[in-house]
């Protein structure tokens, strides 16, 4: 599903942008799982967000980072006092965004060396972003029972 939005609504933030493309999505009642193509336009979307767009300074992460989402409105010399430190996080901590009954929409913020014990997702559609640091990810499937074995 190619979507193209009307100007007006480029002018909203990033982080709005992917909130209606998911409200659009997994909110229909009649709609089911999203296709291919619509979860490639939420990832194009989910790929243009960085930290300071979800309200965290991640400038402490490389001096030789160059990019910015300080062309956008949201991010001006005066908010950016109110961002959450990358490097502040002492514990996993979960920034709340949106939640409803058809969709959620959060960041998860970890401390250098934590971990999440391994969990399922089951009847989700999920996606994730790195938007700072490194990240190594074990994915797991469900082993189908085997055949007895004879003999």
């Amino acid at each position: 599903m190619a979507v193209a939005f009307p100007w007006r609504i480029m002018k909203l933030s990033k982080v709005q942008r992917l909130y209606d493309a998911c409200d659009l999505l997994f909110s229909s009642p009649a709609q089911a799982a999203p296709s291919l193509a619509e979860i490639e336009w939420l990832r194009q979307l989910l790929d243009g967000i960085e930290a300071a767009d979800v309200g965290i300074d991640d400038r402490e992460k490389s001096s030789s980072s160059s990019s910015s989402s300080s062309s956008d409105d949201e991010l001006s010399p005066k908010s950016a006092a109110r961002l959450l430190r990358a490097l502040a996080f002492e514990r996993i901590t979960y920034v709340h965004i949106h939640q409803c009954d058809d969709f959620s929409m959060g960041v998860f913020c970890f401390p250098a060396g934590a971990a999440l014990p391994l969990h399922d997702h089951p009847e989700m559609v999920v996606l994730s972003k790195l938007l700072y640091g490194t990240v190594r990810k074990r994915s797991y499937d469900w082993v189908a029972d085997a055949p007895p074995r004879s003999g």
